[in-house]
């Protein structure tokens, strides 16, 4: 239960969670007074407060307010200096630390990139090359054929079909990370932004890295990290899994051990294999402003995040797990 301060400031109405989060979506005001959080991580990332001189009408300096927009910078550097040792992105902001709920446990990011060789642009692996090879039409054949017939331009080839020619990695720092509840979402979240950003400016995820400082379990985590660690399984433990997954009868238990000896899972939270992240970008903003009408631009994408008819050029399929599998959840307070 909640207690909320009533308008008139007489008295107070009891909430419970639920209706105190449903409120916190639904009613702006009432979101501005209990759920604001203060200039956190966003309004670090895209409006850093920076005052700035400026000469007004009379010629007189006046100090006026001016918002960096760190992660437009960063697509316009991407774009046009990848090699830059500057891409980074920054949420600690000293001078504001005292109107945030909470400092910033994740202060900051930095992504760079390397150029793909083309094996890489190609595939990577000699099987995918192959592939790659079998793709390749007559009239691409007879425009990229190199003048001795037996070799092509696939550098130009490769061009042509708009295929990535550079990686790009990101690594995060973190000043404290809450091991059980925290970071399973920060390996999430920074993974997912990488994968946006590559997109955005047309390179291929590379390497997600985590900075971590001070990292801790909390003494009332203990026991759910136990059970998300998992144990060994039991014999009869195997026993009712192949029961539940397969059509095994009682009677034919023999069949467990010789033939579901390898598939049968030997520990209890066993990790599934990971999903795969399909992102379509065929409706998302232009350098024109409509949907889907020209090359994806990087800008146009991530300005496109704070203005409303950005949601139109959205579908929900955009940003879709496949093969997602997991155990059954654990839950464990919240520390702070």
């Amino acid at each position: 239960m909640i207690k909320i301060e009533t308008e008139d400031g007489d008295d107070y109405r009891i909430l419970t969670k639920e209706e105190f989060i449903n409120k916190i979506k639904t009613d702006d005001e009432f979101a501005k007074k209990w759920g604001e959080l203060g200039p956190i991580y966003g309004a670090q990332w895209r409006g850093w407060f920076k005052p700035e001189y400026v000469l007004n009408n009379n010629f007189e300096n006046t100090l006026q307010p001016v918002e960096i927009d760190q992660i437009s910078r960063l697509l316009y550097e991407l774009t046009n200096n990848p090699d830059s040792r500057r891409l980074m992105v920054n949420a600690w902001n000293v001078g504001e630390l005292d109107q945030m709920v909470l400092p910033p446990c994740h202060y900051g990011f930095q992504v760079y990139t390397r150029e793909l060789s083309l094996e890489e642009r190609m595939g990577g692996s000699q099987e995918k090359i192959l592939e790659f090879y079998k793709t390749i039409t007559e009239e691409e054949f007879n425009t990229y054929s190199l003048n001795d017939e037996k070799n092509m331009d696939m550098t130009s080839l490769l061009n042509s079909r708009n295929i990535p020619t550079r990686a790009i990695s990101l690594q995060w720092n973190q000043r404290s990370v809450d091991t059980f509840l925290g970071l399973p979402f920060n390996i999430a979240s920074y993974g997912l932004l990488l994968e946006i950003i590559a997109k955005a400016v047309n390179m291929v995820p590379d390497e997600l890295i985590g900075n971590l400082g001070d990292v801790h379990l909390y003494s009332n985590h203990i026991e759910q990290a136990k059970e998300q660690i998992g144990r060994d399984m039991s014999w009869e433990e195997q026993v009712q899994w192949v029961m539940k997954n397969t059509d095994v009868e009682m009677e034919n238990l023999y069949i467990v051990e010789e033939v579901y000896k390898d598939s049968t899972p030997k520990h209890t939270r066993q990790p599934y294999p990971l999903p795969t992240l399909n992102i379509n970008t065929e409706f998302w903003p232009t350098e024109s402003g409509e949907c889907g009408v020209g090359p994806i631009d990087a800008m146009a994408v991530f300005n496109g995040f704070s203005d409303e008819n950005f949601c139109k050029c959205l579908l929900e399929e955009d940003l879709q797990l496949s093969n997602y599998k997991s155990h059954p959840h654990i839950k464990a307070p919240l520390s702070n």
